[in-house]
């Protein structure tokens, strides 16, 4: 993944990243993205069910939750924790 493109995903607007954008950032497939949105309610949809949007700093704190987690349910738990604070 370029750096270009990491940067320019995480300056979206406050209205969220688009899910195909967000998935690559993750590097997940779109659809594993939005069934953690739909089945762990995390990261939260900001959208709508046909055009799904994340919140950056949802995003950003799970990107580095996967990367130090075993699984993703582990990973999700990790981010809510650090954004709860």
């Amino acid at each position: 993944m370029s750096g270009n493109a990491t940067t320019s995903a995480w300056r979206e607007a406050d209205d969220g990243v688009p899910c195909d954008v967000a998935a690559r950032l993750l590097d997940v497939p779109p659809d594993a993205l939005v069934r953690w949105s739909r089945q762990l309610d995390f990261p939260a949809n900001v959208g709508d069910e046909h055009a799904p949007r994340y919140r950056r700093e949802e995003l950003e704190t799970l990107r580095t939750a996967l990367a130090a987690a075993h699984s993703v349910e582990g990973a999700i738990r990790e981010a809510r924790r650090k954004l709860d604070g």
